[in-house]
């Protein structure tokens, strides 16, 4: 099952301070899309804001008007009831506001449709959803429909299971601050349910295999460098961000709160039960990024749960079995151990989403994904193989096909649960 479900955001149709680094915060976070729509606002600022945009990224924007600025820049463009046709722009970066059912099966020769609005909207007072979800049929439609209107995280869900290929977003992204930051948080976890856990010779060895598993398709690398220097682990974390940017992909450090906090497009940092506290982690970190954290026995999962309930975004668990990529290495829990930990989390209502870690091969996925988790991170399975990118590309295929979007949707239910 290849995780295609469209996430697109929708700018305010007001300026917004700092427009464009926002936009490619959720870029790089993830976002599939922003379509940066700004009726009545003139070309002049829609103009500045692209020419602040990374060029890597502009192709990941639709316009609304200014067709001509869509071109220059090499942007995308939504066709609407303003600008119902143009001409110049490639197809697959066209896409189409629709608000009938009747509308979306007379389109053809775009990305996708956007379909509104399915819920009451947040953004704009009086617009009333048209649409009930339990009696629409997406199944004889032949483009892609994004929902779109009052969409919310938790909503998500039902959107996906009701034939969505995805689902656009505005007042819930930017109502504020903090609902931005949640927004970029849950759109990095996204990613995250195969991770990978560097353990490369040399900074450079290092780089070279984050490169080669991001070539795979693998969207989740966290650099594990306990052996080299601050300075070094910084530089490569500065030379890895643009490639992961560019990608919507997920780049962690392990360790070291300072780089994830300072670093721009690092996306958070992976703690240890010796490292810097969630607690203490979170008061350093921008409220964008995440923190996880290693749990090896139940003990340390009630300690977790009573202490930082609030600060982390996902655990890892583990080991399952031995493993020589990791040093000081825990007792191995085995799936048994695994199963009573996931049933302790469930008990004691700390459920935030968890990957196992720890000598997890490929034939550990279904059970561990029966039990309850949400993905698994990987270490010798990626940069011990003869080929990295190839191993990469099955096991983001496997992890996806047998893990679905479990660990996002214990995200969605973790971020209701502790409100953050």
């Amino acid at each position: 099952m290849a995780d295609n479900f469209k996430i697109v955001v929708f700018t305010p149709p007001a300026p917004v301070d700092n427009e464009a680094q926002k936009i490619e915060r959720l870029l790089g976070a993830g976002a599939n899309i922003v379509s940066l729509r700004k009726p009545g606002i003139g070309v002049r600022y829609i103009e500045s804001v692209l020419k602040q945009l990374r060029p890597e990224l502009r192709h990941r924007i639709r316009l609304h008007d200014n067709p001509e600025l869509a071109r220059a820049f090499g942007t995308g463009f939504q066709l609407n009831s303003r600008t119902p046709q143009v001409t110049d722009i490639d197809h697959s970066s066209m896409s189409k506001s629709c608000h009938t059912i009747n509308e979306v099966l007379e389109t053809n020769g775009v990305d996708y449709v956007t379909l509104s609005p399915i819920y009451d909207s947040i953004s704009k007072a009086g617009y009333k959803s048209q649409f009930d979800l339990s009696s629409l049929d997406l199944s004889s439609v032949d483009v892609s429909v994004v929902a779109m209107g009052g969409m919310t995280l938790d909503r998500i869900p039902l959107i996906r299971a009701a034939g969505f290929a995805g689902a656009a977003f505005l007042g819930d992204v930017w109502r504020d601050t903090d609902s931005f930051n949640r927004f970029v948080r849950y759109l990095t976890m996204r990613n995250s349910r195969l991770q990978y856990v560097t353990d490369g010779d040399s900074p450079d060895d290092t780089v070279n295999l984050a490169l080669a598993a991001l070539k795979g398709g693998c969207r989740w690398v966290q650099i594990r460098m306990k052996n080299d220097s601050h300075e070094a682990v910084a530089d490569v974390m500065t030379e890895l961000v643009p490639k992961f940017t560019a990608l919507g992909a997920t780049l962690i450090v392990d360790d070291h709160v300072d780089i994830a906090a300072t670093t721009e497009g690092v996306a958070g940092v992976h703690l240890g039960q010796t490292d810097m506290p969630p607690s203490e982690a979170r008061k350093v970190l921008p409220a964008d990024k995440v923190i996880g954290f290693t749990v090896n026995s139940a003990i340390q999962l009630r300690a977790a749960a009573q202490q930082y309930r609030h600060s982390i975004d996902y655990l890892g668990i583990g080991p399952l079995r031995f493993t020589s990529t990791k040093k000081k290495l825990a007792t191995p829990l085995g799936l048994d151990g695994l199963e009573d930990i996931r049933l302790l989390m469930t008990n004691i209502g700390f459920i935030p989403p968890a990957v196992v870690i720890g000598g997890v091969i490929d034939t550990d996925y279904k059970p561990l994904a029966q039990i309850g988790y949400g993905g698994v991170a990987v270490s010798g399975a990626i940069g011990h193989a003869a080929n990295p990118a190839a191993s990469a590309h099955l096991l983001t295929t496997t992890a996806a096909d047998l893990f679905g979007h479990s660990i996002e949707d214990d995200y969605i239910n973790f971020v209701q649960q502790i409100k953050i």
